[in-house]
């Protein structure tokens, strides 16, 4: 009987604990599951040439992330070109000698997390955009949302199935200025343009500029890696669908 009640009362937690975490969910501005984030994604190699330039949408579930209770689950969907992807090579590669292909992902899902205090998310990191892995993640912490304000995104410790990527990341941000950013053919002059840096223990320095913007988010991600390859992601529209 007592065996019985433990379990009851598990039950009960199980179910209580998800109902707050999909109450978040449900409250949530730029996670809202109501909205789908369309970016342009343009990859520059260390010589400067525009090797692919895609579409990668966004969409927020309104569900915990499976994988990590405390964060929100949203999906992500690439639209690679496949001739040019599937010959590059891996940067994760460890051998020079060795070429090693770089595996095409379409779709797949992530955790975020978005309260009073901070906004915060995996980046976008499959394909040739896996470079991220080892820049510091998009975070914003809203009550330093002060030009000059700093912050630490502490370590990533990135593990073997990274390859060559594996190691610590000490991660840093720095609130450089406010700007003013033209979105949807609209003129906003709210926005934070915020440093991030993170500090690779064997590759290195790469770092982002974030444009963030407290209505719809991460406007546009533009990245320095340690090798001389750049990336960036702008976003070009964001639909609602309130019945979703």
């Amino acid at each position: 009987m007592k065996s019985r009640t433990i379990i009851v009362i598990l039950i009960i937690s199980v179910i209580s604990i998800s109902n707050v975490l999909y109450s978040q969910c449900s409250e949530m501005k730029i996670f809202d599951s109501t909205r789908t984030y369309i970016y342009n994604a343009t990859f520059i190699d260390k010589n400067s040439d525009i090797l692919t330039q895609e579409k990668i949408i966004l969409q927020p579930l309104g569900i915990p992330w499976e994988y990590q209770k405390t964060q929100t689950k949203y999906k992500v969907t690439y639209y690679p070109t496949d001739s040019v992807v599937s010959n590059m090579r891996s940067p994760k590669s460890k051998k020079k000698k060795k070429w090693e292909g770089i595996r095409v992902s379409r779709k797949v899902t992530s955790g975020a997390i978005e309260d009073s205090l901070k906004i915060w998310m995996h980046p976008f990191r499959s394909n040739q955009y896996m470079y991220t892995e080892i820049c510091a993640f998009p975070y914003i912490e809203l009550d330093k949302l002060n030009i000059g304000e700093k912050w630490n995104g502490g370590k990533l410790f990135i593990l073997t199935g990274w390859g060559k990527f594996k190691g610590k990341l000490t991660q840093t941000y720095l609130v450089e200025k406010q700007v003013d950013y033209e979105f949807q053919n609209t003129q906003l002059t709210d926005c934070w343009q915020i440093v991030g840096t993170g500090n690779h223990n064997k590759l290195g320095e790469s770092s982002v500029r974030y444009i963030y913007h407290k209505e719809y988010g991460f406007l546009e991600f533009k990245y320095d890696f340690f090798d001389g390859t750049h990336i960036t992601f702008k976003l070009m529209k964001i639909e609602t669908n309130d019945l979703h």
